[in-house]
C-alpha cells in the first residue's frame, strides 16, 4: 500500500505593462493506492508433504498465497509415479504404503499448516483419465479394474443387465476430442449413466463388479466396511443448490461426518457421481481450498 500526496498547480497571466507568470501550489488530500494483484500460487512439484509443511514460513515470508500440487491418489504405474495416471483417487497413502508424497495423514498436516498462515491450498483434480492398464492388459479386469468404475459390464458381472464391452470408459479406438484418449491413459466417459454403489461397504446386489484375482498385489471394488468414510452422511442436515446453467433445482447435497466418518451412506451414482463425491471429500474431510481440473 502507498499513500500518495497530490500537488495541482495554477497558473494565471497579467498583460499590465509587461506579461508576467505566477503560479500557486494546491496540496490536495492525501490518496491511498491499493495492490489489488492476487498473491501468486507456489506450484510445487518435487516435495512431499512433510518437506512442505516443514517450509510454509519460508513460503509465506516470500508472499505467496496458495500452494498448488500434484493429484494426490494412488497411481496406476507404481508409488514412484507423479500422480497424474491415477488407480485409486481415495488412497492417499498410507505409512507403511506412501505415494510419492507421502500419507493422507501428511496430506491433512501440510493443508493445516499452510491454513495456519491464512494461505490457500489447491490440488490438481483429474476427472478425464484414469491410468494405463485396460481391457486389455492380463489379469487387470480379473482384479476389479480401477477402484470405483467398472472396467466392462455383461450379464455375467453385475445385476442390473448392463451390457458395455468398455464399461464406464471410452472405445480406446475413439479418436473424438471429447472420447479420445490422452498419452494412452483410459478415458472415462462421464455421458454413460451405469447405477453402481462404487465404494461398496458390504454385500448389496447394487455393488459394482468387485475383483477377485490380484494383480501387481491390487484387487479393486471388494466390498470392505471402512469405505463408509468416504461418503456424505444422510442422518445430517442437507444444502440445497440450484445450477442455473441446467435449470435443475433443489439439487440435495449431504455433508460428510468428520465427527463419526463411519455413519456415510453409500448409495448408487455414476461414474461422475463418483467423481463428484470424491471431489466433495477432498475439500470436506481434506481441506482443499480449490482445484485445477485436469
Amino acid at each position: 500500500m502507498k499513500r500518495i500526496r497530490r500537488v495541482a498547480s495554477r497558473r494565471s497571466r497579467h498583460q499590465a505593462g509587461g506579461r508576467r507568470r505566477t503560479s500557486q501550489r494546491e496540496i490536495l488530500e492525501p490518496r491511498l493506492v491499493l495492490d489489488t494483484s492476487p498473491p501468486p500460487i507456489l506450484q510445487w512439484f518435487e516435495g512431499s508433504y512433510n518437506s512442505i509443511e516443514q517450509r510454509v514460513p519460508d513460503i509465506f515470508a516470500a508472499g505467496y498465497g496458495a500452494v498448488f500440487t500434484p493429484p494426490p491418489g494412488r497411481a496406476d504405474s507404481g508409488n514412484q509415479s507423479v500422480g497424474y495416471d491415477v488407480y485409486n483417487r481415495f488412497d492417499l497413502g498410507s505409512p507403511g504404503d506412501p505415494t510419492l508424497y507421502g500419507t493422507e495423514a501428511g496430506m491433512k498436516a501440510m493443508i493445516n499448516a499452510i491454513h495456519q498462515t491464512g494461505d490457500s491450498y489447491y490440488s490438481d483434480l483429474v476427472w478425464n483419465h484414469d491410468g494405463f492398464e485396460d481391457q486389455n492388459t492380463p489379469g487387470f479386469a480379473a482384479a476389479g479394474g480401477y477402484p470405483g468404475f467398472a472396467l466392462y459390464l455383461n450379464s455375467s458381472n453385475n445385476s442390473q443387465g448392463y451390457n458395455d464391452p468398455y464399461g464406464d470408459f471410452h472405445d480406446p479406438s475413439d479418436t473424438s476430442t471429447t472420447g479420445m484418449r490422452l498419452a494412452g491413459l483410459i478415458d472415462i466417459a462421464q455421458e454413460k449413466n451405469y447405477q453402481f454403489i462404487r465404494s461398496p461397504v458390504g454385500p448389496n446386489p447394487d455393488n459394482i463388479p468387485a475383483g477377485s484375482v490380484p494383480y501387481n498385489g491390487r484387487l479393486a471394488n471388494v466390498p470392505t466396511p471402512s469405505n463408509a468414510q468416504f461418503y456424505p452422511d444422510h442422518n445430517l442436515t442437507p444444502i440445497t443448490f440450484s445450477d442455473p446453467a441446467t435449470g435443475q433445482s433443489n439439487v440435495t447435497v449431504y455433508p460428510f461426518n468428520l465427527t463419526d466418518p463411519m455413519d456415510g451412506t453409500p448409495e448408487p451414482e455414476n461414474a461422475t457421481g463418483y467423481l463428484m463425491r470424491y471431489t466433495q471429500w477432498m475439500v470436506q474431510v481434506m481441506g482443499v481450498d480449490g482445484f485445477r481440473l485436469d
